[in-house]
């Protein structure tokens, strides 16, 4: 699916009734919390940035609108005292199914500056194209199209009604500008004196994609919008003049962080319900120990004095962060379980990839926050230390695991660098048998070096991690810590036997597996243990 819809919602969340919708057609562009940078590769093409500003009680017809679009959240701290003001707000948020016919939204509201807004959100369920059905029939009017066409996709001058593709180049302001060259859409309404600020293009294969259209009524007094087209800046400002005052919220957040630390192998382990986690590092004489602090607090334990560069920002480290379940967003279908951070110091030597099992944990830039919901399991994390040389190991196995990543600031250089890395970013799809990656590098320690074999497993290898990787590339006995159906027994046969640990004590406490989200295999006579993330 081609999802081409992009904006912010900026909400003030004191007394002042204030919100603001903010539009736009860059991609790459509008880090939350990260430098204002504008990407180079889209400067020769136009854009279209339209912000309209309105009062908090218009918030559930704009966040019905954006709904319909199926968007790809990638930021969200709108606290839960809001959501429950805002049912469809609450549902944007939330990733709650749109299920009712037409699958088409229509929502009418005003801006601060009294004018009026019609918004038209596009389900994919509905297979309406925007142009045709929507603008043409809900305006019983006459239209005209600014957007990427294909040949069959014409301009109809039959009917009561017509539209019509506005010729390529048109002159904007003295500059010519070009449909191929353009990444705005729009439709002009006529005899209404409205202009309609869209995401489709004007397509067959359109009517299967979502979309919305921002419609402003008196078009000469609301294109207020930004047109970057080939290094032209042209600034247009009406009724949307308060949004500036709104964007003061993502400024100055960032928080002065430490280096980052060298760490080598560390592992904690959070018990069911307790907040006391137990730490074991990779030291010469390795036991368990007690925390510091409980972990829901935001200093004195293991995971934040980990995690610091990593909730604060540092010019000096990069980060890559993937979860199927990740923090402010809705839990994404995902194939991988897989959660996990990777740190990388943009000077000195020195990465670290930190592996975890808890839903809703670590987001960017934000304050530490653990999750109450997950005080009653068992947890895992496991904190590897290395060398940058290891980047493509570590990157290789990540990538086979298909996970969801949810922030990202690698740098172009770092990823020019190692290849592995650059392919799990990019997203590039593995296509050689036996979709199993088998890596292995050591940590970096001071006084004990690890050993770590990474194993990756693509959804098209129909391999079971315990039975087939595990036991069949150590050639060992395994005893297995994982949920597991009725189907899945211990097998005690053969030259390699594969047992399922029913209960354990871990350093005095007593852990089920029903109420631990921790899994593991322990491989007998090799003396290692393997963190995993999949279900026996």
């Amino acid at each position: 699916m081609h999802i081409l819809f992009l904006g912010v919602l900026l909400i003030h969340n004191g007394a002042t009734d204030a919100a603001a919708w903010f539009v736009h057609t860059a991609p790459n562009f509008l880090a939350h919390l990260g430098p204002y940078l504008w990407p180079a590769a889209e400067t020769p093409k136009g854009h279209m940035f339209l912000c309209l500003s309105l009062n908090e009680a218009q918030l559930n017809s704009v966040a019905k609108a954006i709904r319909y679009q199926e968007p790809f959240i990638y930021a969200n701290n709108l606290p839960a005292a809001l959501l429950n003001l805002h049912n469809e707000l609450s549902n944007l948020a939330k990733g709650v199914q749109i299920r009712v016919t037409p699958f088409l939204e229509h929502a009418k509201f005003t801006t601060k500056a009294a004018a009026n807004i019609e918004a038209f959100g596009k389900h994919t369920k509905s297979f309406a194209d925007m142009y045709a059905r929507v603008l043409k029939n809900k305006f019983a009017a006459n239209i005209r199209i600014w957007a990427p066409s294909d040949t069959r996709s014409k301009s109809i001058c039959k009917g009561q009604y017509q539209r019509r593709k506005i010729a390529s180049p048109m002159q904007l302001a003295d500059s010519q500008v070009s449909r191929e060259a353009d990444s705005a859409k729009w439709a002009l309404i006529e005899g209404k004196n409205t202009v309609c600020f869209t995401t489709n293009d004007y397509k067959m294969n359109e009517k299967r994609i979502p979309g919305v259209a921002v419609c402003l009524e008196n078009a000469a007094l609301l294109l207020l919008l930004l047109l970057l087209l080939l290094q032209l800046l042209l600034i247009y400002s009406n009724v949307a003049h308060n949004c500036n005052s709104y964007l003061d919220f993502v400024e100055n957040l960032y928080g002065t962080g430490r280096n980052m630390q060298r760490r080598w192998r560390q592992r904690c382990r959070l018990p069911p319900n307790v907040l006391s986690s137990k730490l074991l590092k990779s030291e010469g004489n390795p036991a368990w120990a007690a925390s510091g602090a409980n972990i829901d607090q935001n200093r004195g334990h293991s995971i934040i004095t980990t995690m610091a560069s990593f909730v604060q920002f540092q010019r000096e480290i990069n980060v890559l962060a993937y979860s199927d379940d990740p923090p402010n967003l809705p839990p994404r279908n995902e194939k991988s379980k897989t959660k996990g951070v990777l740190l990388v110091h943009n000077a000195a030597d020195e990465a670290a990839w930190f592996v975890h099992t808890v839903p809703n944990f670590l987001a960017y830039l934000s304050a530490y926050f653990w999750p109450q919901a997950e005080t009653a399991k068992g947890h895992m994390f496991l904190c590897v230390s290395f060398n940058k040389a290891h980047l493509n190991s570590v990157g290789k196995a990540i990538r086979y695991q298909e996970p969801y990543i949810y922030v990202n600031n690698l740098s172009a250089e770092i990823l020019n660098q190692h290849m592995e890395l650059s392919n799990l970013i990019n997203g590039i799809d593995v296509r050689v048998t036996p979709f199993l990656a088998h890596e292995t590098f050591v940590t970096k320690g001071e006084q004990a070096v690890a050993n770590i074999q990474a194993f990756g497993k693509h959804s098209k290898s129909f391999a079971d991690m315990y039975a087939r990787i595990l036991r069949n590339k150590f050639a060992a006995s395994i005893m297995v810590w994982s949920p597991a159906d009725a189907r899945s027994k211990s097998i005690c046969r053969g030259q390699h036997k594969l047992q399922k640990i029913t209960s354990i004590q871990l350093d005095g406490v007593q852990v089920s597996r029903g109420a631990d989200s921790a899994k593991w295999a322990l491989i007998d006579g090799k003396n290692t243990v393997c963190f995993t993330t999949n279900d026996y």
